[in-house]
């Protein structure tokens, strides 16, 4: 029998139709939605019929369209007298504006689909939790009820039970609130059986914040015990919340912690800390406190600020927290430009080393920075301008190093510093580029408590030099690879010798391509080089047609005497620096390489470091290992060498493992290991996590913690779903 053709009725049409076949409407009747000119549906079918008594029948592929709900029947019978719709499934039913499907075998609905009954249905709420009843009832527009109900957000196979359902006699959704209601609902792993609950309330996948409990974490710890962690979620308005966490464990661990979150017009804060007694120290409290804010001000400035106080040196050790051996609260204000830039900060200093006391360390520190760039007349090129002020002081007022820590236990000082760069460049018909570079600076210095340094200091100081460089390019035909060779040669001079002023900014160096080409290679400003110097290097690199690169550098300094200042395991404390030598390699297939070492004229390394990482979609491997002579000066009184291992291997789309370990090769002894496995799918997250922290002191114990965590996604917004489960046949 030929298929007949489909055809397309507005309402506004079937409103004319029948009132064209139908009797007058009774007074009082109310005009059905779907009749409605200024709000219309549309009706497709294959066929449409419409009896003596405004009966209208549409079979055959039959699709409805009305205020962003789709039907899609059999079958649909509409009678107007009664302003219902009769419809023989198999129906499916979709709102778009909240993500949610009905499906079913048959349904008894109002005109506008806000309200009826479905058998043998399914309720998909925003494409992710599927709950399967005997019969849904629609009613209000907002109220969803299923009988005999069966929910879950995992994938079914076959006639197998999912990973996890929730069970209940009866199930109602509330759309307005976001809000599930489950009526004698039992937990089922598998098909089996776990817990019940004569009634539990839940947020459906729309909902992203809702005051109630979040997933319990269970932790175990040689330093705590066994014990349970239990989130419970409060909202405070749209843009507040607050996250309270009590924690217990048998080994007599009693804690909460608490988080405030706040989302202003202009930016955020962020205040969390924690609350604690236990057994390690006895009748004592514990605690910590982070604060973290950032704010847009007005004409593109910035406010941010930062915290961290706690009560003792082990309570970050104890309960698993980053390891922290100087607190610091901070306040900036600042504005970044394309040609400018401003900042001020405020940061005190709390220490939690053992050799270090608060009196003697600087506790209060105050910074403004300004930097300009611009084109200079005349001479032409770049030029820049910084004006910077520094100030800090120590609670100690002696004025002599009593701690042998190499500063005066009270000093106090403060900065006001000028300073003003310039660089210019030709290319020389030969293909060489000449640049030519001057720097000036003065400072003013003030200095109290210091039995060597005291009252007013001004210094001045110049540089100036010359930079040859001569980038060679070549193109290789058959591969399509390009190489550039670039060596490079700094003269630089400073004809004045700075006064000698206290040293707080740059007791340590680092030697390092960053700052081989610099006018002083001091990372602060109190102390600045003087006198010729020669900065030399070469850097090669080669980029195939294929992806990989390969880049090369190798660099030293020459100067005409040894200078002073520069701690020993630096590379740069003779007048001949070490030489600077790195490696760079990155391949296409997700491998990448760095390598960089000093290394002495007698060919003996004074600092290497090597890091070697491999990316691929189904792993990752990374090693980072670390040499370096003893230096006192950075606290190393002994060689460090240390390896750092990282690896991640998923085993399944689902399931990953990940494995992380510090060794300290010189002492022999592990650091820190981190162990991990982690089940993620479309409908549950499983993750177990072991992290160890080994200790060098005698008197502070390793600890060892444990932790679980099982979430049952789809329920609220907040979980990332994993790779859905694949049916195998």
């Amino acid at each position: 029998m030929p298929r007949t053709v489909r055809t397309r009725v507005t309402a506004a049409l079937l409103a004319a139709m029948a009132l064209t076949f139908a009797a007058p409407a009774p007074m009082g009747a109310q005009v059905s939605p779907t009749q409605s000119t200024t709000d219309p549906a549309t009706l497709v079918a294959d066929s449409i019929g419409l009896t003596a008594d405004s009966v209208l029948t549409a079979a055959g592929n039959v699709e409805i369209f009305y205020q962003g709900r789709t039907l899609q029947a059999t079958k649909v019978v509409y009678d107007p007298t009664t302003d219902r719709l009769v419809i023989q499934g198999p129906l499916r039913l979709t709102d778009e504006e909240t993500g949610t499907v009905v499906l079913g075998s048959q349904a008894d609905l109002a005109a506008d689909m806000t309200e009826g009954i479905l058998t043998s249905a399914r309720v998909i709420l925003n494409r992710q939790m599927q709950i399967a009843a005997a019969e849904v009832r629609r009613g209000q527009g907002r109220y969803t009820e299923m009988a005999t109900a069966v929910a879950s957000s995992c994938s079914i196979c076959g006639n197998g039970p999912p990973l996890w359902e929730l069970r209940a006699r009866r199930v109602i959704h509330d759309q307005e609130a976001q809000q599930l209601y489950f009526e004698g609902a039992q937990l089922r792993i598998a098909g089996v059986p776990l817990a019940y609950a004569p009634r539990l309330r839940l947020p459906d996948p729309t909902l992203e914040r809702a005051t109630g409990f979040l997933t319990p974490r269970i932790i175990t710890s040689t330093a705590l015990g066994f014990g349970i962690r239990q989130p419970y979620f409060i909202t405070l308005g749209p843009s507040r919340d607050l996250t309270l966490t009590p924690l217990i464990t048998d080994g007599g661990a009693r804690a909460i912690e608490a988080r405030y979150r706040q989302a202003f017009r202009t930016g955020t804060i962020l205040l969390q800390g924690a609350m604690a007694r236990d057994d390690a120290l006895p009748g004592a409290g514990r605690g910590y406190f982070k604060a973290d804010g950032a704010f847009s001000l007005p004409q593109g400035f910035y406010l941010t600020f930062t915290g961290l106080a706690v009560s003792d040196t082990t309570y970050f050790t104890d309960y698993d927290l980053p390891d922290q051996d100087r607190l610091r609260w901070n306040v900036a204000v600042g504005r970044t430009r394309a040609d400018e830039s401003f900042t001020g900060r405020v940061t005190t200093y709390q220490t939690l080393r053992a050799d270090e006391t608060n009196l003697t360390q600087p506790s209060v520190l105050a910074d403004v920075t300004f930097e300009r760039r611009f084109e200079l007349p005349v001479l032409g090129g770049m030029s820049g301008l910084q004006v910077q002020g520094f100030a800090f002081g120590r609670s100690s007022t002696v004025a002599t190093d009593t701690d042998a820590d190499g500063f005066p236990d009270g000093r106090d000082m403060s900065r006001l510093s000028a300073q003003f760069d310039w660089r210019r460049e030709w290319v020389l018909p030969s293909g060489v580029i000449v640049a030519a570079l001057a720097d000036v600076r003065g400072d003013i210095y003030g200095v109290q408590d210091d039995s060597t340094f005291d009252g007013r200091i001004l210094r001045g100081h110049g540089s100036g030099g010359v930079e040859l460089r001569y980038p060679l390019v070549k193109r290789e035909a058959a591969t399509g690879a390009r190489q550039v060779l670039e060596p490079v040669v700094q003269v630089m001079v400073s004809p004045t010798t700075p006064a000698t002023v206290p040293n707080e900014d740059s007791p340590v160096t680092d030697f390092d391509e960053g700052n081989l080409f610099s006018f002083s290679h001091f990372p602060g400003v109190d102390r600045l080089e003087a006198g010729p110097r020669v900065n030399m290097g070469l850097r090669w690199t080669r980029e195939a047609g294929t992806g990989w690169v390969l880049g090369t550098a190798l660099g030293r300094i020459w100067r005409e005497s040894t200078p002073g200042g520069f701690n020993t395991g630096s590379g740069l404390a003779d007048a001949e620096s070490d030489w600077l030598a790195a490696l760079r390699v990155t391949l296409p297939y997700g491998l990448a390489a760095t390598a960089r070492s000093l290394i002495a004229d007698d060919l003996r390394m004074t600092r290497g470091e090597m890091i070697l990482a491999v990316t691929r979609p189904r792993y990752d491997l990374s090693s980072t290992y670390l040499w370096a002579q003893p230096d006192a000066a950075d606290g190393r009184l002994v060689q460090t060498s240390e390896l750092l291992l990282s690896a991640g291997y998923y085993m399944t789309p689902q399931w990953r493992a990940s494995a992380t370990t510090r060794y300290d090769l010189e002492a022999e002894r592990e650091v820190s290991t981190d162990l991990g496995l982690t089940f993620r799918n479309e409908c549950l997250l499983f993750d177990v996590s072991l992290s160890r922290r080994s200790s060098a002191s005698t008197t502070v114990a390793d600890v060892t913690t444990v932790d679980l965590q099982l979430d049952f996604l789809g329920f609220g917004g907040a979980r990332e779903a994993g790779p859905a489960r694949v049916c195998r046949r």
